[in-house]
C-alpha cells in the first residue's frame, strides 16, 4: 500500500481537531468529544480506503505497462494469395454487374425549356407595372 499508517492518523487527528472546535461552539463539552472520536474512527478508516484503491490503481497502470513490449505475435495468416485473387474476382465481378445494372436503368432528364416572348412586351404595361410597385 502507499504511504503508511501515519497517513491515516495524521489526516484523522487533523479532522478530529476540526470537528471538536466545530462542535464546541454549539454543544457540550462531552458531545463535542464523542463526535470528535467518531469523526477520528470514520477518517481513519476512509484513509484507509483510499490508499488501499489508489495502490490498486497504480498496481495495475504499473502490470500493463510493464507487458509493453515484452510479447511479439508473429503469427500470419495462410493463403493470402488465395483469399486477395478470390477477392479481386468477386469485386470485378460485382461491379460488372453494378455497370450493366446502371447502363439499362439510366435515363436523361427531360427537362422542360423556357421561352421567352421579347415581342410581345408592350412600353406601355411596363409603365404601368413601374408604377404600381413604386405607388406613385
Amino acid at each position: 500500500m502507499i504511504g503508511t499508517w501515519k497517513w491515516n492518523l495524521s489526516f484523522s487527528i487533523f479532522g478530529m481537531v476540526l470537528t471538536f472546535f466545530f462542535n464546541l461552539s454549539n454543544n457540550l463539552f462531552q458531545t463535542s468529544v464523542i463526535r470528535s472520536l467518531v469523526s477520528f474512527l470514520l477518517l481513519f478508516v476512509i484513509s484507509f480506503a483510499i490508499r488501499w484503491i489508489i495502490t490498486m490503481i497504480l498496481k495495475s497502470n504499473a502490470d500493463q505497462s510493464s507487458n509493453k513490449g515484452s510479447y511479439l505475435d508473429m503469427t500470419t495468416p495462410t493463403d493470402t494469395d488465395e483469399i486477395n485473387e478470390s477477392l479481386k474476382d468477386n469485386y470485378t465481378a460485382s461491379k460488372g454487374q453494378q455497370l450493366q445494372e446502371n447502363q439499362n436503368d439510366f435515363k436523361p432528364i427531360q427537362a422542360p425549356k423556357l421561352k421567352t416572348n421579347d415581342n410581345n412586351i408592350d412600353p406601355k404595361e411596363v409603365a404601368e407595372a413601374v408604377k404600381h410597385l413604386s405607388n406613385e
